[in-house]
């Protein structure tokens, strides 16, 4: 096949391909021809053109995300790499494997008045899980062996447990269009080998000595993506009496047992029965969560224990209580407890919270009936409505929070975007 005379954009290409990666957003240019022509002659990689560097990175991350997959997204130099950033911020914060091309001038033009040349190297760097520079062949001894290993790092950190965006810059000279015939690119991958962690022996007696010994006990989830095996391990534990799971629609995690509308059910709680209804121990997972109410009632309630459990940013103490974090699967985290802990049978915690679920749900059914036409009304309205299978998005804001007030419909997509809040894809559980 015909492609790029560029060396290392020739192997960081394969590499991506054998990653897979299939999709590469392209914004148009001179600088970062290099890369166009690789990524568009490779069989294996179809290329999408979006000229504003704005769109087309926001295009590739949402095709990250609804694919599970990395993509990628190639501009030219200077200024148009800026315009990456608000969607990388995004990938960031949730966990996208967005892999970012960046064609640049060569280092000895950066900041001497040359056309499209900014500081390019660490212009992510605090977003971003790993950067690195693609030198031209002639710049540097053991060529190959550099490249491969650079490469290898970056795909493995986008991929690894914790997924994320990371940075390519291509410090392109001139010719930019040249060609060469290849009949193969050889590549020397590094891969990671998965590992299944779990809590040792010890860790374990501990930690299911402390959950036993609480009667009220709070499972928060934020954004998850779609988790069948997840979900069966937590309905386990939601047959527990001491156990309250509440849920938000983008944690994709659905079980009638679950509290699932969380802000419509905080409004039955006052100052009068706030104790009935605050946990001992808070177990938080998942994601980013939407709800305000959660956050200002559990920074207020303060449990004697806050554990976080996952590998993204582990140190994240969102309700001010956190003493314990697991870097560690959920479903492997709940699988291990439900083995060696027994089920209360006598604690009332989840038909309070339970009970005030169906109160407030039946209140706003009747409430909805006579409603007048509305944003709360359209809302009600939509759910019952939008065909099966469908793909819905929501905007930011207002918009999202409406739409946590009603149950999740099942076989919908839900889709939004918002800022670095959350970016977020809803698959409903059947």
């Amino acid at each position: 096949m015909k492609t790029t005379a560029k060396r290392g954009v020739q192997i960081t290409v394969e590499h991506c391909e054998r990653a897979g990666m299939k999709y590469v957003v392209c914004s148009p240019g001179s600088r970062n021809a290099p890369l166009v022509i690789a990524f568009n002659q490779h069989p294996k990689i179809k290329c999408i053109v979006i000229p504003d560097e704005r769109c087309a990175a926001f295009f590739a991350l949402g095709m990250a995300q609804q694919l599970q997959e990395p993509v990628g997204i190639a501009c030219t130099s200077g200024s148009a790499a800026l315009n990456y950033y608000p969607a990388i911020a995004e990938a960031y914060y949730q966990q996208i494997p967005l892999l970012v091309f960046t064609a640049d001038r060569p280092v000895s033009w950066v900041n001497q008045g040359d056309g499209q040349t900014i500081v390019q190297e660490d212009v992510y760097k605090n977003h971003i899980l790993f950067a690195t520079t693609i030198p031209e062949e002639n710049a540097i001894t053991d060529f190959d062996w550099f490249v491969n290993r650079e490469v290898s790092k970056a795909i493995q950190t986008a991929m690894g447990k914790v997924k994320g965006p990371v940075h390519f810059n291509f410090p392109f000279t001139e010719p930019l269009y040249n060609q060469v015939e290849v009949d193969e690119v050889k590549i020397s991958p590094i891969t990671m080998v998965d590992t299944d962690e779990k809590l040792i022996p010890t860790s374990l007696k501990s930690v299911s000595e402390r959950w036993s010994k609480y009667n009220k006990k709070l499972v928060l989830i934020g954004q998850l993506s779609p988790n069948e095996h997840l979900n069966n391990v937590l309905a386990k534990i939601a047959e527990d009496q001491s156990v309250v799971f509440l849920v938000e629609n983008t944690a994709n995690q659905v079980n009638s047992r679950f509290v699932q509308c969380i802000d419509r059910t905080l409004e039955g709680i006052s100052e009068s029965n706030i104790v009935d209804f605050a946990p001992e121990l808070l177990v938080v997972l998942g994601g980013a969560v939407v709800s305000k109410k959660i956050k200002a009632f559990l920074r207020n309630a303060q449990p004697s224990e806050t554990w976080r459990i996952g590998y993204d940013f582990p140190f994240m103490d969102t309700y001010q209580s956190m003493n314990q974090t697991f870097q560690m699967e959920a479903s492997t985290f709940f699988t291990q407890i439900s083995e060696v802990v027994e089920k209360s049978t006598s604690s009332p915690f989840w038909k309070t919270w339970k009970q005030l679920d169906y109160i407030n749900q039946d209140k706003a059914e009747l409430f909805l009936q006579s409603a007048p036409y509305s944003d709360l009304k359209v809302f009600h309205l939509l759910s019952d409505i939008i065909p099966e299978n469908s793909h819905l998005h929501l905007a930011n804001s207002s918009v999202i929070r409406y739409a946590q007030l009603f149950n999740p419909v099942k076989g919908i997509t839900t889709w939004s975007n918002r800022g670095t809040a959350e970016l977020m894809a809803v698959q409903v559980l059947l």
